[in-house]
């Protein structure tokens, strides 16, 4: 298992979560999608493309389940084209500090323990939240056995 060093976010992903993300600013409902990219020996984990809740997704203040089907379509397409694996998600906490709630970590956990997974060891999350001065900022996590920490973003064209 390598640890997680940093976050490599790509331009095209960071767009996307962007975009979907001024829905959960608008509407007040969580919402997300699945990070796709590859983990390096270094401990980069380069996000290369992120994805979108999907039309039967379900959204609430306090909790988002991706459309499965959307994101399985997503993932196959990506992986063919690109090469590109799911590393992590991303999500909105539009009530709350951009910290993984006690539910993302049971997620997160719950991912890591799946066998047909492989996810090294750690968990990339991004979440994207209202900061004190009421900004939002986007923080990424690495997140394993009930715990997360921070690791820090690079943006990548």
């Amino acid at each position: 298992m390598t640890r997680v060093e940093q976050i490599l976010l790509h331009a095209r992903a960071l767009q996307t979560i962007q975009q979907e993300s001024l829905v959960s600013a608008t509407d007040g409902n969580e919402t997300g999608g699945i990070l796709l990219g590859r983990r390096s020996d270094a401990g980069n984990v380069h996000v290369h493309f992120a994805g979108t809740p999907g039309p039967a997704a379900i959204r609430s203040p306090d909790f988002f389940l991706r459309d499965l089907q959307h994101t399985k379509a997503f993932a196959n397409r990506h992986y063919f084209d690109h090469s590109v694996v799911w590393i992590g998600e991303w999500h909105t906490h539009p009530h709350s500090v951009p910290i993984p709630s006690q539910q993302d970590l049971t997620t997160y956990t719950n991912l890591l323990a799946d066998p047909e997974l492989d996810f090294g060891g750690e968990f990339t999350s991004l979440i994207l939240g209202p900061t004190t001065t009421s900004e939002w900022a986007l923080v990424g996590w690495a997140c394993g056995d009930m715990r997360s920490r921070q690791v820090p973003i690079r943006h990548f064209r």
